[in-house]
């Protein structure tokens, strides 16, 4: 604000960048948005690199709110800004986080042609890590249409590349999707398995939120196992740390399970 008043509205964009980059990593959309679309409003419009980052980080926290429609205009944008950059691994992140969006919004179709529009262009730079990002979103559509093989196999690809990068992060996420899945298929041995698998590499890398999401799931495996406690003191501990971020629908989703558990 004082750099905006000063008369430097670029320098001030830049602090608005940066506190929104890191309202959303700490768990926090909405200040995020807020910083972010002041930061869009201040920033230089010919210096496109720097729209299009500010774009990408828009969405994210428009994503992280369940503003599905808002996110994927701002990752538009960025996406016409990187094909106007020719950037085309930049590219390649604005169609990712396009399907992301699209998947969670229902829009499955839509979804998969971005995803493998994605995968081209990662493919084409020998982006290892993009490619497994892109398997794991696709994996995680196929899933939610019920095509259980193709999940698998997404999800088994995306575990290699993660692997051959050392991605923890990667890999927990993998780990979780992968618990989903055979929970769905009835094969809570391996669900979880997974699942514990997914809190401990989460853990090892401090992804509260992770761990959180993690331990929701994991007490839902041990309620279908019919071991009640154990599923209610998982997400005893799971609300515990999703409060403490301030992550409301996973608030809610571990009261809803805990109200059950109790019963």
């Amino acid at each position: 604000r004082h750099a905006e008043l000063a008369g430097e509205p670029d320098r001030a964009a830049g602090y608005n960048f940066q506190y929104g980059r890191d309202a959303l990593r700490n768990h926090q959309p909405v200040d995020a948005e807020k910083c972010l679309v002041q930061a869009m409003g201040q920033v230089d419009q010919e210096d496109k690199p720097r729209c299009m980052e500010i774009a990408l980080e828009l969405g994210d926290a428009r994503v992280a709110q369940g503003d599905y429609a808002g996110a994927g205009a701002s990752y538009q944008e960025a996406l016409h800004i990187a094909w106007q950059l020719r950037h085309r691994t930049r590219g390649a992140d604005a169609l990712v986080r396009i399907g992301r969006a699209e998947t969670a919004a229902g829009q499955y179709m839509n979804a998969a042609k971005h995803f493998e529009a994605a995968l081209r262009l990662y493919e084409e730079h020998d982006d290892t890590h993009g490619v497994a990002t892109t398997c794991l979103m696709l994996g995680k559509m196929f899933w939610l249409t019920g095509s259980h093989g193709e999940a698998l196999g997404s999800y088994r690809k995306a575990e290699r590349l993660f692997e051959d990068v050392s991605d923890e992060k990667g890999l927990g996420d993998v780990a979780d999707a992968m618990g989903s899945l055979h929970y769905d298929r009835g094969d809570l041995v391996r669900a979880e398995k997974a699942y514990r698998r997914s809190i401990q590499l989460r853990h090892a890398i401090d992804d509260p939120r992770g761990v959180a999401a993690g331990l929701c799931n994991l007490g839902a495996a041990w309620l279908r196992q019919g071991r009640a406690q154990k599923a209610v003191t998982a997400w005893r501990e799971g609300l515990e740390l999703a409060t403490l971020m301030g992550r409301l629908p996973l608030q809610a989703a571990l009261s809803g399970n805990l109200g059950e558990g109790l019963l």
